[in-house]
């Protein structure tokens, strides 16, 4: 209603074309670079941006241009307005401090360069911070739990009291102090004078200190002498104080003289385990009253002193005594025989009898002029080695006993009867030995002896 319609089909004498599909005629746009003409060159509309939004642009002919292409000349772009990526190089910002500003703002932060130098305005802030610390815990008049408080304390315990240091005041430790006082004064009023008297005590016995005197006490300003001649006669007169009283008659020296001529060559050699062996020999033999040294001038201790050690020898030769055996290391090579073995060997010290060689009784050996020759080029053996009475068994001292007590039978009490009973009880003994051995492992063997084979 109340409109008009018309198909136009020419426009100023020109047909104009069939509508578009929308309806919408089309229109021929002048093409050009003129005022009211389109510049469709190379195919594509350019307008110039003379306003936005009804505000007339003024920029700088070109700028416009150049923002847009810094914006968005990116192929792929991930930023927006809120949150810009992908930037290189930013200058001449805005809303930042001033220069100034940010130069003093930067000064405030400790840093160190290329040759190790703070920031003088940093450095001096933290010294200033340190001293104050230092100033508080180490203040320059002493103040409650400060570290001078601390120090004092720990000084003034270990110092003398305070009066000495000058005050009037008194602690515990004057006690101490008047105790040391108290001993210098006893030593300066008791000691020193007694010390003085003795001295005096001496002086009075020494020869007249007359100056110039031949045999006299020279005393020159504080040095004193004794004549040469003073020395002499006392050196003699003390010698022979000590002459006479070790050579005359009745003297200590001549008692020890003629204690030591009755000593039996040896019994030095003899302590008191042995002593008890050959009081038991005694013993056996009757004789009630043992001998109290191997030293003493009697008969008994005489005959022990020369049989002992080679009774001793003998029974531990006779037998296997467990507590006589030992072990060598290898024994070392001596000049081998001139035939029958092709080696020799040392024997070790106080060795007795040689048992084994290597434990082994299929090699063979022998002992001659205390060498041990074999054909084997080492050797190690077990021997029966020379003990003192303390390391003897019981039975080995009862064997020892009863075969000593046999050896001196006669001449101690001229009886072969006692000889003969002390030698059966010594083979009993060795009988004993056997047969203990027997429980405690291999019997040992006893060895050859001419007496052991003899018969009284």
């Amino acid at each position: 209603a109340n409109k008009v319609d018309s198909n136009i089909y020419t426009w100023g004498g020109t047909a104009v074309a069939t509508p578009a599909t929308a309806g919408c005629p089309v229109v021929t746009h002048k093409v050009g670079t003129g005022t009211g003409e389109v510049d469709l060159t190379a195919g594509v509309i350019k307008a110039n941006l003379a306003q936005i939004l009804g505000t007339a642009l003024t920029e700088t002919a070109g700028y416009i241009a150049a923002a847009f292409k810094q914006f968005f000349n990116i192929a792929s772009p991930t930023g927006t307005m809120n949150a810009i990526t992908n930037v290189v190089t930013t200058t001449n910002l805005t809303n930042l401090p001033a220069a100034a500003a940010t130069a003093a703002e930067l000064a405030k932060v400790p840093k160190s360069d290329a040759t190790i130098s703070w920031n003088s305005t940093a450095l001096a802030a933290i010294k200033a911070q340190v001293d104050a610390s230092l100033n508080t815990a180490i203040p320059g008049t002493n103040t409650v739990n400060s570290i001078n408080d601390i120090l004092l304390d720990q000084v003034a315990a270990k110092l003398p009291t305070n009066n000495i240091m000058g005050s009037a005041a008194k602690t515990d430790q004057d006690t101490e102090i008047a105790t040391i006082k108290t001993v210098i004064n006893d030593v300066h009023n008791t000691d020193l004078p007694a010390v003085k008297a003795e001295t005096n005590e001496t002086l009075t016995r020494l020869p007249d200190a007359t100056a110039g005197q031949p045999d006299g006490l020279a005393i020159v300003g504080s040095a004193m002498t004794l004549a040469s001649s003073t020395i002499t006669s006392v050196a003699v007169a003390v010698w022979s104080s000590v002459t006479s009283a070790m050579t005359t008659i009745g003297s200590i020296g001549k008692w020890f003289s003629g204690w030591f001529d009755t000593i039996p060559g040896g019994a030095y050699a003899f302590g008191a385990s042995d002593l008890v062996l050959c009081n038991n020999a005694i013993m056996l033999l009757g004789n009630s009253s043992p001998i109290v040294s191997m030293g003493e001038n009697t008969k008994a201790a005489k005959l022990c002193v020369q049989f002992y050690q080679q009774t001793v020898d003998a029974v531990l030769r006779a037998y296997t005594w467990n507590c006589a055996i030992s072990r060598s290391g290898e024994l070392t090579a001596a000049t081998a025989p001139g035939f029958g073995y092709s080696c020799a060997f040392d024997l070790p010290a106080g060795c007795l009898r040689v048992l084994n060689l290597f434990d082994n009784e299929s090699y063979k050996f022998k002992i001659e002029n205390n060498l041990l020759v074999t054909n084997e080029s080492t050797a190690q053996i077990t021997y029966i080695k020379r003990i003192g009475a303390s390391e003897m068994d019981g039975l080995l001292i009862d064997a020892i006993s009863a075969r000593l007590a046999a050896t001196i039978a006669f001449p101690l009490t001229n009886s072969n009867t006692g000889a003969e009973a002390m030698w059966q009880l010594y083979k009993d003994k060795l009988d004993e030995a056997q047969t203990t051995d027997a429980f405690e492992g291999t019997a040992g063997q006893l060895a050859s002896d001419d007496w052991n084979n003899s018969r009284y």
